[in-house]
């Protein structure tokens, strides 16, 4: 009976273990390979969500891609989502979208864009936080200090001054003497407001102003108060 050296089995070890590494070298190229000829549309860029009451914008800059054909938005958590066809005209354009109804809180949107054959695009995110009822609710009229009239016989009202980054301003309205309804915008940082041809006794009404974010698409108001200077 011939005999098997140790050496040739040792041999024929690591022969095998050479081809086996190739063949695993070999499928990990494949699937690179594969992975690389792998269609990706331009995605969605400069994306960038503006709060409002209740609703949001989203401004985004299509790709220059002329084979994007749709943009898919997804939001809360991927449970909601909605589908736009893109245009020709579109394609390289800033394209502005409103979402609404959204209840208040942050949210998280990610745009992909498609091809004609679903390809998807990478995703683009983008952050922002919707306000409502609750940040109303939040909000506060100016305060008045005083009101009267001055020695040349002129309404005013003082107000007590305010360091607030939301603060618009504060709208007046009242009728004078001929039954017009004037109004008047007060800027945050006036303290005092003369209502030129008051009527004594009526009614001045008033309301301000905020915009919680420099972005914001909507204004939000305090409810309306009276006031009345004999």
């Amino acid at each position: 009976m011939k005999k098997v050296s140790f050496r040739n089995i040792f041999i024929c070890i690591i022969i095998l273990g050479v081809f086996t590494s190739c063949s695993s070298m070999d499928e990990y190229y494949a699937d690179y390979i594969a992975g690389a000829e792998k269609i990706f549309p331009g995605k969605a860029d400069s994306v960038r969500i503006y709060p409002g009451n209740e609703r949001a914008m989203v401004s985004t800059q299509l790709s220059s891609d002329p084979k994007v054909v749709k943009l898919l938005i997804y939001w809360n958590n991927k449970q909601d989502s909605l589908i736009l066809p893109v245009a020709k005209s579109e394609i390289g354009q800033t394209k502005k979208i409103i979402i609404t109804p959204l209840k208040e809180g942050n949210y998280n949107f990610e745009l992909l864009t498609y091809d004609d054959e679903s390809n998807p695009s990478l995703s683009t995110e983008g952050f922002v936080r919707v306000y409502g009822e609750k940040y109303i609710s939040s909000l506060s009229n100016r305060i008045i200090s005083k009101s009267g009239f001055n020695a040349n016989n002129v309404a005013y009202i003082n107000w007590v001054p305010v360091n607030s980054k939301t603060l618009i301003g504060t709208k007046i309205s009242y009728a004078n003497q001929d039954n017009d309804q004037i109004e008047i915008f007060m800027g945050k940082n006036e303290k005092t407001i003369l209502l030129t041809n008051y009527k004594p006794g009526g009614i001045i009404q008033y309301t301000s102003s905020f915009l919680p974010e420099e972005m914001a698409i909507d204004t939000f108001y305090t409810s309306v108060k009276s006031i009345v200077i004999q």
